[in-house]
């Protein structure tokens, strides 16, 4: 589980800098890439709830035997 909650983690973080990285051009905003830009946006949202649920599943799962 906590493979499956880095691996998102790192997902939103590369989403996170690509959407940084496409708000920086300098193209002018079109309908088109407004529309694009949020669904980056909304994306990057759920990419942000799933390490959240994992990480709440992560904190009720009892502790590993070691």
């Amino acid at each position: 589980m906590l493979l499956l909650k880095l691996s998102f983690v790192l997902l939103a973080l590369g989403h996170g800098v690509r959407v940084r990285f496409l708000l920086r051009t300098q193209d002018p905003w079109t309908q088109s890439r407004t529309s694009i830009m949020r669904k980056w946006v909304r994306a990057e949202a759920l990419f942000i709830l799933l390490v959240l649920v994992c990480s709440a599943w992560l904190a009720n799962l009892p502790p590993a035997d070691m």
